[in-house]
């Protein structure tokens, strides 16, 4: 296999972000105590204790903690600038290689996330397990080409009533509230996995749609962890 250079993955980068840089080997402060050893540990070490690092998600994603460890070849810091703030973005950068084919993942810094004034009211009431990935592990993990196929970083977090929904004028109740419901991940193509707040026992997590029927009481883990899993195995 080929190996991929920095000036050529920095070209791939360039079509989606700004300013894109990527290095190894520097440490930041701002960053979790496991992200500052795997930044500083050499190529084969770094892999490992990325690996190590997702074991207490393999009950959540298990297909994605299985694909990583095939298919995971390099972790580098990524830096970017943010065109909104012009402020720059730090994030972990996966590099995965699928029969010759480089792809890459990103995973946000959970110290520096930050989230809409809504969603950070309801933050506290959030299942254990998934703000203990965002808070401790990563701001999200998502493909860098379109944002999405991924747990999305908590700034894109949104209330489904915070938008309008044409689907609303074909379907008499969607059967869920959604003042509600919080769409926490995205397939880029008008599907979002979206939590109660409340822990509803009616509807539960809620698979929206912005074109049909919502599907309601999802296991959202395994929705994420299936459809993640599709655009990996791409």
């Amino acid at each position: 296999m080929k190996d991929i250079t920095v000036d050529e993955v920095l070209k791939y980068l360039s079509k989606y972000l700004a300013e894109p840089s990527v290095s190894t080997g520097k440490l930041l402060a701002e960053v979790p105590e496991w992200l500052q050893r795997v930044l500083v540990a050499n190529d084969d070490e770094r892999i490992r204790l990325t690996l190590e690092a997702w074991k207490p998600y393999q009950n959540q994603l298990p297909s994605v903690c299985e694909f990583l460890s095939a298919h995971l070849r390099n972790v580098m810091l990524l830096t970017d600038k943010n065109l909104v703030t012009g402020s720059m973005n730090s994030r972990r950068l996966y590099q995965m290689e699928k029969d010759g084919r480089f792809f890459y993942y990103a995973g946000g810094n959970p110290i520096r996330k930050t989230m809409p004034d809504n969603v950070h009211a309801a933050w506290s009431k959030l299942p254990s397990d998934f703000r203990q990935f965002y808070d401790s592990f990563h701001n999200g993990w998502y493909y860098v080409a379109s944002n999405s196929m991924g747990p999305s970083p908590t700034e894109d977090f949104f209330i489904l009533d915070d938008l309008e929904w044409g689907i609303l004028e074909d379907i008499d109740d969607p059967g869920c509230n959604l003042k509600d419901l919080l769409a926490v991940y995205t397939n880029g193509m008008g599907g979002y996995v979206a939590l109660s707040v409340e822990g509803n026992k009616t509807y539960g997590n809620v698979l929206w749609w912005k074109d049909k029927a919502p599907r309601l009481n999802i296991d959202a883990w395994a929705v994420m962890d299936a459809w993640t899993q599709i655009r990996l195995s791409k």
